[in-house]
């Protein structure tokens, strides 16, 4: 299957959205991830608990000091973010020591390790941000990899990043020149078993159609999960290996609390 790498029996990644742009949760047994917290709704803010936090760029869409510090200081989460937001933060928190050494500048083309988690950055191709980037985790103890496109419209770097990928985040819109037509073009270019969309409103209704006109699951050998900002799911590492996958959405406000078993 496109993009599968071999996977620990067992083991599971959830994957949640917070917010209808590029926010983000990614978690392991042993892990939690945040990427770009922003317009996060109080109930959801209180149940995060990520160990890294990961930013694309300063956009307020994408940024806020406030619910990035709140979340860093519940378990002294590391920061990996592009320049301007490093500049920001650092800013909005001068007096905090302890907080701005929690921030790590990334640059495109950069890689950082940290909890047993690969980060790569490149560089986003979106409006006129500075060095704004885009993210691939890969998770060393499974070996699972997940490319967060976060709002860029699609490059050759890009695409080159994601090989071998098993989880592909893609925009489908409110961008400047991201629209269902862009969910398409990420699907056939990029090499990954399963993709989620992200960073849209009503964008992706006409997504699904233009998939299914075009058998693109089937074609491709891959899933599309269409993920809503209050949905998540849990994804089984071993179920990237077959030929159908069937996963579950969930919506956020039916729990308190979420945990991977």
């Amino acid at each position: 299957m496109k993009g599968y790498i071999d996977m620990k029996q067992g083991s599971k990644i959830l994957v949640r959205r917070y917010n209808i742009y590029s926010g983000l949760e990614v978690k392991t047994e042993e892990v939690s991830i945040c990427v770009d917290p922003a317009k996060i709704m109080p109930d959801i803010l209180t149940q995060l608990e990520p160990d890294i936090i990961l930013i694309s760029h300063e956009s307020m869409d994408h940024l806020d000091p406030v619910q990035v510090y709140y979340l860093q200081k519940k378990r002294n989460a590391k920061i990996f973010c592009s320049i301007a937001v490093a500049v920001d933060l650092q800013q909005y928190y001068s007096g905090d020591i302890d907080f701005i050494d929690s921030i790590q500048v990334m640059l495109p083309g950069s890689t950082e390790i940290y909890k047993n988690v690969m980060i790569f950055a490149e560089k986003s191709l979106h409006c006129d941000y500075m060095l704004p980037l885009i993210f691939k985790m890969v998770f060393k103890k499974s070996k699972i990899s997940i490319i967060h496109c976060i709002d860029s419209l699609i490059t050759e770097k890009l695409i080159s990043l994601t090989n071998s990928s098993s989880i592909g985040i893609i925009p489908l819109g409110i961008a400047k020149g991201i629209d269902s037509d862009s969910g398409i073009e990420f699907m056939t270019k990029l090499d990954c078993s399963v993709f989620i969309p992200n960073h849209y409103t009503n964008q992706l209704e006409r997504c699904i159609e233009k998939i299914n006109e075009l058998d693109l699951e089937k074609r491709l050998n891959s899933k599309f999960i269409p993920l809503e900002w209050n949905q998540y799911c849990e994804i089984n590492e071993s179920d990237l290996s077959k030929e159908r996958i069937d996963i579950e959405l969930k919506e956020i406000s039916n729990i308190e609390d979420i945990t991977i078993k």
